[in-house]
């Protein structure tokens, strides 16, 4: 199945082998997990029966050392021959956005 976001804990989906097109009530569970052996190893049990098919989304914390070297390493890769001021307007104006692309 293939889902996309909704807004109010819906989400729209596609049964890709039967071509079903409909909405499902979703429900997000958040829980802390340690990668261990090529697997996640949960801190609690889940809400689910056997067989449940679920969504993974992983977000790893990144230590701001780690960060900061990452900006620090990419810094000067774009060159910018103009001024701060038109910088932070075509960083910040939504009229510059990806939304705002063909």
């Amino acid at each position: 199945m293939t889902f996309a976001d909704l807004h109010g804990g819906e989400s729209l989906f596609v049964d890709a082998k039967t071509g079903y097109f409909g909405r499902a009530a979703v429900v997000s569970i958040t829980i802390e997990a340690v990668y261990e052996n090529g697997s996640l190893k949960l801190s609690q049990t889940l809400p689910l029966q056997e067989h449940d098919k679920v969504q993974v989304t992983v977000h790893v914390p990144v230590a701001v050392p780690q960060a900061l070297a990452a900006v620090h390493k990419g810094y000067g890769l774009l060159r910018w021959a103009g001024d701060a001021d038109t910088l932070r307007h075509v960083a910040e104006d939504d009229d510059f956005g990806i939304l705002a692309s063909p």
